[in-house]
């Protein structure tokens, strides 16, 4: 009998200022001030218009989201309203949408009222000083990566885990960005044609997209001083980690992405090395402010820092980029990868996806530095092994992706919050029910006993 409440979200502005690329803001209000409990969800636009197209509804989704604690709701119910702020990448969109529920626990209707969600767009990245180094033409080429490795695999003549550690290699390419072919191969008209009924002007069309999307990609790049590294499946049997580049997943029969940025998005796995303005080098890694090294396929995967007993680190300290040092040869023929220090434990450079808060290697955890040396060999006769494996969890170091949440201010109306995980939405289904009076169920009771 009471009404829903009226929740409004906008976009704002750093209430300090002072903009970052790798900041949105939001303020939201329940301007009906009825609100006794409520959940919200935020994420990239692209992840939500996937699960749109999915199927689901913006209300569906964020009834399945996060919860907003009591404090939250008092924030929410006052004339200021609440604060939130999510970590992003630089220049890229983020939906928040909230449903608040009155003491009957009814709540707002996105889908009927848009005025409970916003979009938010964060600032450009902005280019870093040019760097003038020979790393940038010395490192381009085909490199082999050799690391230490662990893995536990489990025996069906023991009926037990066996822990395996030896050192394995993979190919790594380091390149000043992601290349294409100017013109189209005709099979790959003939796919669109078959898959979308694509005529071969609308497929022109796209793929002119495409290419300005990858350049504005690699000039980005440039922006940071950055080289791009592709390739770092150690596994056995590739597939979590085999290499697909985004002209292999435009091409593809059976790639479905939302935009063509999400080309670039999902290809990978893809990492990184950034010259300093001293000369020095290093691998950055943040899971808030770069794409994820591999995005296609069941699992999102993201680089990290490692430890076989301590656990992981996606970002570095205040959200800042983690960052791993090189020992680079005179001759730049070889390199290392150190490190990254974190309250005196060193944490080596993998790649993880994330499931429930816990961290997961594909197949094999590199265990200490990393070797690359200029060159690479395509084995004769590559070893597969059939064995059936097992992901091992590690524990969470330092990870969140709204790093601020242990930075509480009881003066503020401000509240750092996690985005939402939208990988495992439920799917709904609407029923329609008839609610009986006590006669009608009278009469199907005398009915039933009658036959």
């Amino acid at each position: 009998t009471l009404p829903a409440p009226e929740v409004v979200v906008k976009p704002i502005a750093n209430p300090s200022g002072k903009e970052s690329p790798y900041e949105v803001w939001f303020n939201a209000k329940c301007t009906s001030k009825n609100a006794v409990s409520g959940k919200y969800a935020a994420n990239y636009e692209r992840e939500w218009a996937m699960s749109i197209n999915g199927g689901a509804t913006y209300n569906d989704i964020a009834t399945w989201g996060n919860s907003l604690s009591d404090s939250d709701i008092a924030q929410l119910n006052s004339d200021e309203g609440m604060n939130f702020m999510f970590s992003s990448m630089p220049d890229s969109e983020t939906r928040l949408a909230l449903v608040l529920y009155n003491v009957e626990e009814t709540c707002n209707n996105l889908d009927e009222d848009p005025s409970g969600m916003a979009v938010g767009t964060t600032i450009k990245e902005p280019a870093k000083p040019a760097v003038d180094s020979p790393l940038f033409k010395d490192l381009l080429g085909d490199w082999t990566m050799t690391a230490p490795v662990y893995k536990s695999e489990y025996s069906y003549e023991t009926f037990d885990w066996v822990d395996y550690e030896g050192e394995k290699s993979v190919k790594v390419s380091i390149s000043d960005g992601f290349t294409y072919p100017e013109t189209l191969p005709e099979s790959v008209y003939e796919t669109y044609k078959n898959l979308v009924g694509k005529e071969k002007d609308e497929v022109d069309a796209l793929y002119d997209e495409f290419k300005a999307e990858v350049d504005e990609f690699n000039a980005k790049l440039k922006s940071q001083n950055r080289l791009l590294c592709t390739g770092f499946g150690f596994e056995d049997v590739k597939n979590n980690l085999e290499c697909l580049s985004p002209f292999d997943l435009f091409c593809s029969d059976s790639y479905n992405g939302y935009n063509n940025e999400s080309m670039i998005w999902d290809c990978g796995p893809k990492w990184y090395i950034e010259v300093k303005e001293d000369g020095s080098a290093v691998v950055p890694v943040n899971e808030s402010r770069f794409y994820p090294a591999k995005g296609v396929g069941y699992y999102t995967f993201y680089m990290v820092g490692a430890n076989k007993d301590a656990g992981y680190c996606s970002v570095g300290v205040g959200g800042e980029n983690a960052e791993f040092p090189l020992a680079i040869a005179d001759d730049h023929s070889t390199f290392t990868i150190k490190p990254f220090v974190y309250n005196d434990v060193n944490f080596f450079l993998n790649c993880f996806y994330f499931s429930y808060g816990n961290g997961y290697y594909s197949e094999y955890l590199l265990t200490g530095e990393s070797v690359l040396t200029k060159g690479w060999t395509e084995p004769a006769d590559p070893e597969v092994s059939t064995a059936k494996t097992e992901s091992k969890a590690l524990k969470a170091v330092n990870r969140s992706r709204s790093y601020s949440n242990s930075n509480s201010n009881s003066n503020s109306n401000f509240s750092a919050k996690r985005k939402t995980s939208f990988k495992a939405l439920p799917k709904y289904e609407k029923r329609n029910y008839k609610i009986l009076s006590q006669e009608e169920i009278n009469e199907n009771l005398k009915a039933a006993r009658e036959r």
